[in-house]
């Protein structure tokens, strides 16, 4: 979110030249975000984004070492067509497909797809019922009838089965009890986002995701997060560096309307958003 004039975007250019070099280092994954409406106008630059099923078949092929993931909201893609797609990208890739799967906090993005948001309640039943059909899909043989209020298959079979046993591994993302409850119960791995820089308080964060996990649920998950990487020869360099990019380039437009969303109030231009939190 700035508007500095060398701002990434992800034409296939750009993200197969930084796949490649993430893969030639030996990073052990490469996540993909994925976006169905901006933060701003119909044309904003937050819009821009690849398919990330198709990008993750393509990545795979062009690399050999990290696991390539496809984020997918689960209000976007049936489950059907995402295991049969998972799963072929497992085959292209060798075993290193994984899957990020996003509920919806952006509630105007839902509605493009003439879906009701619901509650938070309502997305949270729909993804722990779409990561079940997705499992149930990749694992077991014969015809799979699944008649949920979420979710509905009759007769189905998808093949050919990923190359990883019992399946690909799955991510998700949650900040809220209900959150953790879905990532604890159904994922592989959860994706949390630190509210603080002290080490000892996120070493704590993590062991609370895992600790839950296990009691609840009987679980061994993978914690993972994110952090902001700016390099230069010095601290005081990387700082006006982020400066620059942030505060003097910054991106009124797409904060306003992400802050707006997260925080859980109306937008600051004059346009009304329901929030998702």
């Amino acid at each position: 979110m700035t508007a500095h004039a060398d701002r990434f975007l992800p034409t296939w250019q750009d993200s197969v030249a930084v796949a490649k070099m993430f893969d030639d280092a030996g990073l052990e994954a490469i996540v993909p975000y994925s976006r169905w409406k901006p933060f701003g106008g119909p044309e904003h630059a937050t819009g821009v984004t690849l398919d990330t099923f198709a990008w993750a078949a393509a990545v795979s092929a062009v690399t050999s070492y990290s696991s390539v993931f496809a984020t997918v909201h689960a209000h976007a893609v049936h489950p059907l067509v995402a295991a049969k797609q998972g799963a072929t990208i497992d085959q292209i890739s060798g075993g290193r497909f994984a899957l990020n799967l996003v509920v919806g906090f952006y509630l105007p993005e839902i509605e493009t797809f003439g879906s009701d948001a619901g509650t938070k309640d309502d997305r949270y039943d729909l993804g722990e019922a779409w990561i079940d059909a997705v499992r149930r899909l990749w694992t077991e043989t014969g015809e799979i009838d699944i008649d949920t209020p979420h979710v509905k298959i009759k007769g189905s079979v998808s093949q050919p089965k990923p190359v990883q046993k019992p399946s690909p591994p799955i991510m998700n993302a949650g900040s809220s009890d209900r959150g953790r409850q879905l990532a604890g119960r159904y994922a592989d791995i959860a994706f949390v986002v630190s509210q603080t820089e002290d080490p000892t308080a996120i070493a704590e964060q993590v062991a609370s995701y895992k600790s839950y996990a296990r009691e609840q649920f009987g679980r061994d998950i993978h914690v993972w997060g994110y952090g902001l990487v700016v390099q230069a020869p010095s601290i005081d360099e990387a700082r006006e560096i982020l400066r620059t990019y942030t505060v003097d380039y910054m991106d009124r437009e797409s904060v306003d309307e992400f802050h707006a969303t997260c925080s859980g109030r109306l937008c600051l231009r004059n346009t009304s958003r329901r929030c998702a939190r």
